[in-house]
């Protein structure tokens, strides 16, 4: 039997709106509306074993210009960092981690004593020890590294299996992974959109800007699905950036890096990124905040947190 081509034609556009229609359900796009989970109503949370504080702490040398000696005299000197972000827990059947971020485990500046009173804070060329903990309101545990890439700005602890950190118990799931879940798949960057709702999980702060024991969903909108960045555009500071950041309205503060944001998906919460840095802009004002995707480290952490090795 042979077809004519209006039947063909016919046939063709059958099979295309049935593949587009099919491909359009499986990545629908992100709810508009925040739905804020029960817990985050009250004026009192306490999540402290779920999304934690990442301190790291260590020493290193660095150049300094030693003008009591020459003012052209440079000398390599041991000093000492310590850096805060944030991270949050996820706990698989064999295996604990933190996910967070690069940049808050792996220093770049060193401070030196040069002085009494005096000291020097430098770019660090060696790094002498390192300890990275994790600390919430009642416990602290040291954490060892299992994945990070500065190219993504994305780390991976390991920590103790019987450590109180638990990611379990919440009204929102972290269990699933960041929504990878059959008709829930959200593996591809392009389902973003502008005008998302999307919240941050962070430490309250007091009038003072300082952390508190308690805390929030702070709740804002996508921006850009890429970078984009407040009054005049420095194209220097585009070269920080990656290719899988976006944009967002949130307030993000010093020590809120590694916070896990989330987005919803027909009214059900998953956590798609991290915090990862802010940026305004003196003259107009305007200011922004930065999240990385974590589809670098997803499908890696589900096979091997599954694993027992």
């Amino acid at each position: 039997m042979k077809l004519n081509k209006s039947k063909l034609l016919v046939f063709t556009t059958i099979f295309l709106v049935l593949l587009i229609g099919c491909f359009t359900f499986h990545v629908s796009a992100f709810d508009k509306k925040a739905t804020l989970p029960d817990e985050f109503t009250q004026e009192y949370i306490d999540l402290s074993d779920r999304v934690v504080t990442v301190r790291t702490l260590g020493t290193g040398y660095g150049v300094i210009l030693n003008t009591e000696v020459s003012p052209f005299r440079y000398e390599i000197r041991e000093g000492v960092f310590g850096m805060e972000g944030s991270g949050f827990v996820r706990d698989l059947p064999f295996h604990k981690f933190i996910i967070t971020n690069d940049h808050v485990i792996s220093p770049s500046r060193v401070t030196i004593p040069i002085s009494k009173n005096a000291s020097w804070d430098t770019k660090i060329i060696y790094i002498k020890n390192k300890s990275i903990f994790i600390v919430g309101c009642t416990s602290a545990i040291e954490g060892n590294i299992l994945y990070t890439d500065p190219g993504s700005d994305i780390a991976v602890l390991f920590i103790d299996k019987n450590s109180p950190f638990r990611d379990t118990d919440i009204s929102f799931t972290f269990s699933w992974w960041m929504g990878v879940r059959g008709e829930y798949a959200i593996e591809s960057p392009d389902v973003l959109s502008d005008g998302d709702a999307v919240g941050v999980i962070v430490r309250k702060r007091d009038e003072n800007g300082n952390k508190t024991s308690w805390y929030e969903m702070r709740i804002g909108k996508v921006v850009s699905t890429g970078v984009k960045l407040p009054g005049v555009v420095d194209v220097s500071a585009l070269t920080w950036f990656q290719p899988m950041d976006f944009t967002v309205d949130l307030t993000i503060y010093p020590g809120d890096s590694g916070s896990p944001v989330v987005m919803w998906l027909r009214g059900k919460p998953f956590i798609i990124g991290v915090a990862r840095a802010v940026a305004w802009c003196g003259t107009t004002g305007e200011r922004f905040a930065y999240a990385t995707r974590l589809d670098f480290v997803v499908h890696f952490l589900q096979g091997y947190g599954n694993t027992n090795k």
